[in-house]
């Protein structure tokens, strides 16, 4: 696959998928392997972790290519009683990195994290990523007075920082 063009529609994943949620978990072990190789060490820690992202307040989104293997996933954390969204975890295939899946994976994790917020509003805001690539996301300090969630936030609360 050369570019995300290539990629069938994000979906969520299901809870009845275990042969995807496999995969994902393999993609986990072998994602981080590198920089991060106690994170998920084994399928085993893996498989917990995509378990996990199944339950109510989470957010679990894959990119499938043209024969339907999932290439990419994203998950995503309620914060701030629902107002507030955490990026946890995204993980591109070793073979599809730079060709813009993960992006359309952070892309495709805003709307629905909107949809699911108790507030459906908010401002855009850019990051940069550890990776150095712009994010846009959504924010609000009205979560962040104590301290801030870790990772990439979408909140859905409108406020100006």
């Amino acid at each position: 696959m050369n570019d995300v063009t290539q990629l069938r529609e994000i979906t969520d994943l299901g809870a009845n998928d275990t042969a995807r949620q496999a995969r994902v978990a393999k993609l986990l072990v072998l994602g981080f392997a590198d920089h991060a190789p106690t994170a998920w060490p084994d399928l085993e820690a893996a498989a917990q972790e995509v378990e996990e992202s199944l339950q109510e307040g989470r957010i679990s989104r894959i990119a499938p290519d043209q024969e339907g293997q999932v290439i990419g996933w994203i998950g995503g954390i309620s914060q701030c009683d629902g107002h507030t969204w955490e990026l946890h975890t995204l993980v591109v295939h070793t073979d599809h990195r730079g060709t813009g899946v993960g992006t359309a994976l952070v892309r495709a994790l805003r709307p629905k994290s909107v949809k699911l917020a108790r507030r459906p509003s908010g401002s855009v805001r850019t990051m940069r990523t550890a990776g150095h690539r712009s994010v846009e996301w959504i924010s609000t300090p009205m979560c962040w007075r104590e301290q801030p969630p870790s990772g990439i936030c979408i909140a859905t609360h409108s406020s100006s920082i």
